[in-house]
């Protein structure tokens, strides 16, 4: 059985013709994937994925972080980048110290 370029248009401007509407809302922080969404079920989701070269990860990752303060410096140190990718400020690939 070969691949047949109209035979397979065919099927799928069958299947967009009975598929129905296409329903977009917004995504709610908390949601169940496996009930919410179909193919005709979308949700809008805004987000980034962030990669960030640490240049001091190696010691970051062996030291134990000495105390409570200096991990919440790290963890907020992270999320400011994230939100400045996320907002479009950043379009560079950036170096981050995030420990003395």
């Amino acid at each position: 059985m070969s691949w047949e370029y109209q035979k397979s248009l065919d099927r799928i401007s069958n299947h967009l013709d009975n598929m129905g509407e296409i329903e977009v809302e917004k995504l709610v922080r908390e949601a169940d994937f496996n009930n919410l969404l179909t193919e005709t079920r979308c949700r809008e989701i805004h987000g980034t994925h962030a990669y960030v070269y640490i240049t001091n990860f190696s010691r970051i990752a062996t030291e134990s972080i000495p105390d409570e303060t200096e991990y919440k410096r790290f963890i907020q140190a992270v999320h400011i980048y994230q939100r400045e990718v996320s907002h479009g400020s950043c379009n560079q690939s950036v170096h981050v110290k995030l420990w003395k």
